[in-house]
């Protein structure tokens, strides 16, 4: 939450496993989020793929649990700086 809240994410555990459901900020769309994080260097799927409901089809799911934590932090940081430079 420390790195993704202060960018505009909206973090919220995801049912069944532990991942973390994020929508995006507001006024970024899913496709110009998507490019601006294979810019930054990390990889990502659209929430439309996993999304349970079209209502939070504007977000992405962070599956943490197989990451050492380093790597982890690495990549929250890499995408709070993908929203930042979203077209």
């Amino acid at each position: 939450k420390e790195i993704l809240e202060p960018v505009g994410f909206a973090p919220f555990p995801a049912a069944g496993g532990p991942s973390l459901w994020c929508r995006l900020p507001d006024g970024i769309l899913p496709a110009s989020f998507l490019r601006a994080c294979i810019r930054t260097g990390v990889g990502v799927r659209s929430g439309v793929d996993y999304a349970p409901n079209e209502a939070t089809a504007d977000g992405l799911a962070i599956d943490f649990g197989r990451l050492p934590p380093h790597v982890l932090v690495a990549g929250l940081e890499r995408l709070g700086q993908a929203a930042l430079n979203a077209e």
